[in-house]
């Protein structure tokens, strides 16, 4: 066999061999990012509190308790924000479909929560106005 056939096949297998770490490694990494927590930091809960996006004010909120983060006196007010709103929604489809439990049930779960909002009460209004109720 020729010399140039030695060296094409060894740069082939080169390319290939090196082809193969670099896969691996990113499939490493990818496995390892996906088993990484991650958790919504004071400040994101605060942008999604001032832009009125309570829902994924709930979905943080539901992110930080499963992944047991360290919270802030200004993160547990946004917790019991998004507890206010997830008891709201209840509370307005109770209305809506004439169920007294759930509307009884949803009534204390928002009490308990506007008096745990603390600096960030005015938030209550807020969601009483975009769901229509009281």
């Amino acid at each position: 066999m020729s010399k140039t056939f030695h060296i094409v096949t060894n740069i082939v297998i080169i390319v290939l061999a090196f082809l193969i770490i670099l896969f691996t490694g990113m499939g490493i990494f990818e496995m390892a990012d996906g088993m990484r927590v991650y958790t919504v930091s004071e400040d994101s809960m605060l942008y999604a509190l001032e832009d009125g996006r309570y829902g994924d004010l709930v979905s943080d909120y539901h992110r930080n308790i499963v992944s047991d983060a360290k919270t802030t006196k200004t993160m547990e007010e946004c917790y019991a924000i998004a507890r206010y709103y997830e008891a709201a929604v209840d509370y307005k489809l109770a209305l809506q479909e004439n169920d007294n439990e759930l509307l009884e049930r949803s009534k204390n779960q928002m009490d308990d929560a506007s008096n745990k909002m603390g600096d960030l009460s005015y938030a209550q209004g807020e969601i009483n106005k975009l769901l229509e109720i009281e």
